[in-house]
């Protein structure tokens, strides 16, 4: 695997959401992640693209659509 100056590493999400040039995740990790993740996201005013299933249950399906509506 090569070196690539233009590509970082990050261990937490977090970091990723913090940065001004980041428009769009796709969040492809554990299901048990996924709502947690979808919403910082959303929050961060990034576009989510979430794999299936987006929740491990349908309350967590509901908090992710809640804050989707409220950042439209």
């Amino acid at each position: 695997m090569g070196n690539n100056a233009d590509c970082k590493a990050y261990n937490d999400f977090r970091e990723v959401l913090a940065r001004d040039d980041i428009d769009a995740v796709l969040i492809g990790t554990p299901d048990h992640w996924h709502a947690l993740q979808a919403i910082a996201a959303i929050e961060a005013g990034a576009d989510v693209y979430l794999q299936k299933p987006i929740s491990v249950d349908v309350m967590e399906g509901e908090a992710i659509l809640a804050a989707a509506r409220k950042h439209k």
